[in-house]
């Protein structure tokens, strides 16, 4: 059998998951899995199997190697499946198909700009909606880098205040997508032991154009930074809920 990177995705669709031999399983996609950086995950649940209720099940994750996810989703059918009905929902999905080694998690999204934040991700938890409009802690100590802004386990940011006077209206946006990104964090601690990034790629149609939004967190600890340096927030969808 020949594989190549562009045919790993075909070659994990066609295998019959439930019923194929563990072992055949398991160096077929692993020889795959070291040949590419991220494995797409497009989820989407087909009409007839969910009338079964039953049919093929996947009894063990795909890969036990460390893995970067990207996981597509779409407010339009045609370029990609809707998203997930909660944090607990995709970690567990994540989980149950690639194993623990999932390192990073790449949300990747295509939007309208009438979309808010529970079209893009799912809807908030009471604990997102309460914190909306939170003010962050703000640093004193004068060597924390000015850049660097990070939220802890109790969901509350803390920045140097350059940041929270120079960017107002993009701290409230960065802080709706950290409290959101917070929820993948606490959903994976025991399933997706490994996670260290969670990042969110958005793009935005308005009229004729394409916004591209991306955050990049990483994890250390219970602790989820961003490095403002490194986001690109260019179209701000309303926190709704």
């Amino acid at each position: 059998m020949r594989v190549v990177v562009n045919e790993f995705q075909a070659l994990i669709n066609c295998l019959p998951i439930a019923t194929v031999c563990a072992e055949a399983r398991c160096h077929a996609t692993n020889y795959c899995r070291i040949q590419i950086d991220c494995v797409n995950l497009l989820y989407t649940l087909d009409k007839s199997d969910m009338e079964k209720r039953g049919g093929n099940v996947l009894l063990e994750p795909l890969t036990i190697l460390p893995t970067t996810v990207m996981v597509l989703s779409a407010n339009r059918e045609s370029e990609g499946p809707p998203g997930f009905t909660s944090a607990k929902h995709l970690v567990n999905v994540v989980s149950r198909v690639f194993g623990g080694g999932v390192q990073r998690i790449v949300l990747h999204g295509y939007y309208d700009s009438y979309n808010h934040l529970e079209d893009i991700y799912w809807p908030h938890t009471r604990h997102t909606r309460r914190l909306k409009y939170a003010d962050p802690i703000i640093i004193e100590d004068p060597n924390h880098d000015p850049s660097m802004i990070f939220m802890t386990p109790n969901r509350v940011a803390h920045a140097r205040i350059e940041f929270c006077i120079e960017n107002l209206s993009a701290k409230w946006h960065c802080y709706w997508h950290l409290l959101k990104l917070y929820e993948v964090l606490s959903a994976s601690r025991k399933k997706l032991p490994q996670l260290r990034h969670i990042d969110v790629h958005i793009q935005t149609y308005s009229w004729e154009d394409v916004i591209s939004s991306i955050i990049k967190t990483t994890r250390k600890d219970d602790v989820l930074w961003v490095n403002w340096n490194d986001v690109h927030d260019e179209f701000c969808h309303s926190f709704m809920g």
